[in-house]
C-alpha cells in the first residue's frame, strides 16, 4: 500500500515540535478540536481544513515557529502575516493571549501563582507541577477564568508584580482599567457586532419570515440528498468566521422528529443531525457563537418503504456522514467531540393538512419572528401561535450560555 504523503508530512511536523510548543498548540485549539495528543490534533486539522493553509499558518505563527512556515508551507513570515490579516483568526484572542502570558512567565512567577491560587483549586490537585496553561485549564473548568471572566487573573498578575503582563492582558482583551471587573456582567450577552449568516432550506415554498438582517443563502424544493449537501457545504465555509451567528430555517414535511426533502426518500434527516453539522467539532468557524435553528415541520404520514427494504436497514448515522470514516472512526468522532454549546433550536410541528388548506399563506410561526432577546421572542411566539393556531406544537431546546439580542 502506498504511503499517504499527508500523514508523512504531519509526522515530520510532530518531530519538529518540543513539549512546550505541543502544549501551546493543544491549548490554543481547545475550542476547535477535542484532540488530546499532537498527532491527533494535526490529523484532525488536516482532515477538516485540507488545502486551507491559513489554519497551519496561524498555528505555527502562534508558537513562533516561523521556520515551519517556510519548511512546510513554503511561506515567509511577512507572507503569513498578510495571509492571516486577510482572514479572521480561527483561534480565539483569549487563548492566544494566555499562550503569550505563558511564554513570558518565569519560574519564580509561576511559583508565586501556584502559592496564590492553590486555595482556588480542588483539594488534591498537584499544582506545583502545573504549567501556566495547565493551571489556566483547571481554572476554566471551575469557571474562575475565561474570555469573559478575567478578574482573578488580572488581580493575580498585579499581586505577583507582573504589571507588564496585566497591561498586556487588558490591551489584548480590549479592557480598560475601569472595565476589567465589569467584563463578567458584559459577558452575559453575546456580542453581535457583525452580521449573521442565514441558511434557508424551504421544501414547501413558504416564506421563511424574519432573517435578522443576515446574509442569506436559500435552497428551494430540495431533495433529501440536497439538504444534506447544503448543510455540509455551509458548515465547511471558511467565510463563516466573518459572521457573528448562524440562523438556519428549515421548512419541510416529515414525521416525528425528522424531516425529508421533496423526494421523501429514506433515511430522513433528524433534527439532531441538522444541528450536528454546526457543533464545535464539525464547524469550528462558529465556535463560541450562537447557532439558531427554526424548524417549521409539517407532519405527514409515514411513507411506504420501497419493496424489499426494511426500516432496520434505513437507520441514519448521527452527525455528518459524508466524512467517509469507517464505522469505528465515526463512533470515536461522536464520543470525542465536546458537548454542544451555543445552540438554539425551536421546532414547530403542525399537521400537513394545515399546509394543504393554506398553501400560500405561509407559517404563522415563522411570520411572527422579530428582533428582540431570543427567549423573549419565543415567549411571544408561544402566545401568538397557541392563541391563533392551537393545533401548532412548539418545542424549544437550547444550550445558549449568554443572552442574545439582535441588532436593530
Amino acid at each position: 500500500m502506498a504511503q499517504n504523503p499527508y500523514n508523512a508530512q504531519l509526522l515530520h511536523i510532530e518531530e519538529e515540535l518540543d513539549q512546550q510548543e505541543i502544549e501551546e498548540m493543544l491549548y490554543v485549539t481547545r475550542d476547535v478540536s477535542p484532540s488530546k495528543s499532537i498527532r491527533q490534533l494535526l490529523s484532525d486539522l488536516n482532515e477538516r481544513f485540507i488545502l486551507q493553509p491559513t489554519v497551519f499558518a496561524e498555528l505555527f505563527y502562534v508558537v513562533k515557529r516561523f521556520d515551519l512556515l517556510r519548511k512546510f508551507l513554503d511561506m515567509s513570515k511577512p507572507e503569513a502575516e498578510s495571509l492571516l490579516m486577510a482572514h479572521k483568526k480561527l483561534f480565539s484572542e483569549y487563548r492566544i493571549t494566555m499562550v503569550e502570558i505563558h511564554e513570558e512567565l518565569n519560574e519564580s512567577d509561576l511559583d508565586s501563582l501556584h502559592f496564590l491560587l492553590k486555595s482556588q483549586l480542588k483539594s488534591g490537585t498537584k499544582i506545583q507541577k502545573m504549567t501556566f496553561l495547565s493551571l489556566a485549564i483547571e481554572l476554566e473548568k471551575m469557571n474562575l477564568l475565561g474570555p469573559d471572566n478575567l478578574k482573578l487573573l488580572d488581580q493575580s498578575l498585579q499581586t505577583i508584580r507582573r504589571v507588564d503582563l496585566q497591561k498586556k492582558l487588558r490591551r489584548k482583551m480590549s479592557l480598560g482599567k475601569e472595565h476589567v471587573y465589569r467584563r463578567e456582567r458584559n459577558g452575559e450577552k453575546y456580542q453581535i457586532r457583525q452580521p449573521g449568516f442565514g441558511l434557508i432550506i424551504d421544501c414547501v415554498g413558504n416564506d421563511a419570515g424574519e432573517t435578522f438582517g443576515c446574509d442569506v443563502q436559500k435552497h428551494m424544493y430540495s431533495t433529501t440528498k440536497d439538504i444534506k449537501q447544503a448543510l455540509k457545504n455551509v458548515s465547511n465555509m471558511e467565510q463563516l468566521c466573518q459572521y457573528a451567528f448562524l440562523v438556519c430555517f428549515v421548512i419541510s414535511r416529515g414525521k416525528s422528529d425528522a424531516i425529508f426533502g421533496v423526494d421523501e426518500k429514506f433515511p430522513e434527516i433528524s433534527l439532531d443531525t441538522i444541528k450536528s453539522y454546526f457543533n464545535g467539532g464539525s464547524c469550528p468557524y462558529l465556535a463560541g457563537k450562537p447557532k439558531l435553528f427554526f424548524i417549521q415541520h409539517y407532519v405527514t404520514q409515514q411513507p411506504v418503504l420501497p419493496e424489499g427494504e426494511s426500516a432496520s436497514g434505513m437507520l441514519e448515522v448521527d452527525g455528518p456522514v459524508e466524512r467517509n470514516l469507517e464505522r469505528d472512526q465515526r463512533k470515536h468522532w461522536r464520543n470525542t467531540i465536546p458537548s454542544e454549546a451555543d445552540i438554539f433550536l425551536s421546532h414547530c410541528k403542525v399537521d400537513e393538512n394545515e399546509l394543504q388548506q393554506s398553501p400560500s399563506t405561509g407559517s404563522l410561526y415563522l411570520r411572527s419572528l422579530r428582533k428582540d432577546h431570543l427567549l423573549d421572542i419565543h415567549t411571544e411566539l408561544n402566545s401568538i401561535v397557541y392563541r391563533e393556531q392551537p393545533d401548532y406544537s412548539i418545542k424549544l431546546k437550547h444550550t445558549l450560555t449568554k443572552k442574545l439580542y439582535f441588532p436593530s
